[in-house]
């Protein structure tokens, strides 16, 4: 309940906006219960960064074991990663601007998160050498693609036209 809320919370009013009294408001939990499951408004999103971006390297990861052309696969990547900003929009946003602060708790997640992708995307293709800072510029290519979408709402990640500009590019 506590992270159903605070998603809805972060994705209308901003993570910054949000407090642990708000929290408590909007998911009908006693301060009490809050604290026992979460030791501040940051584990909240942490932990809802966590699940998140879980399934998207898990996803990344099945998409690239599957036999077949690489581009191919790393496209399939791309497609989830707009799949995710279509289905979750603002609170991707509002999560993703936050980890990109070396002062957010979110950050070290995300870092790991490149980490991981970069890992799967050099692993698609054992043969093939690659300098795995170019395969990091493009993981924050695609972080950076997404949120140029969602920069323009959660419409235009919506938006066939634009998820396929987007894809295009």
């Amino acid at each position: 309940m506590i992270m159903m809320a605070a998603a809805k919370l972060f994705a209308q009013e901003g993570f910054r906006a949000v407090s642990v009294e708000d929290l408590l408001a909007a998911s009908n939990v006693s301060r009490r219960t809050f604290y026992r499951a979460f030791g501040s408004k940051d584990e909240v999103a942490l932990a809802l960064y966590r699940f998140g971006t879980d399934g998207l390297v898990d996803a990344c990861r099945r998409a690239l074991a599957e036999p077949g052309d690489l581009v191919d696969r790393v496209l399939k990547c791309v497609e989830l990663h707009l799949g995710n900003a279509r289905s979750m929009g603002r609170l991707i946003y509002v999560l993703g601007g936050e980890a990109s602060s070396q002062d957010s708790p979110l950050f070290a997640v995300r870092m790991a998160v490149h980490d991981r992708l970069v890992e799967l995307l050099l692993a698609a293709e054992p043969g093939r050498k690659v300098d795995p800072l170019f395969v990091r510029t493009l993981v924050l290519a695609l972080e950076a693609m997404v949120r140029c979408v969602l920069t323009e709402g959660d419409e235009a990640a919506r938006s066939p036209t634009r998820r396929s500009r987007a894809r295009a590019a």
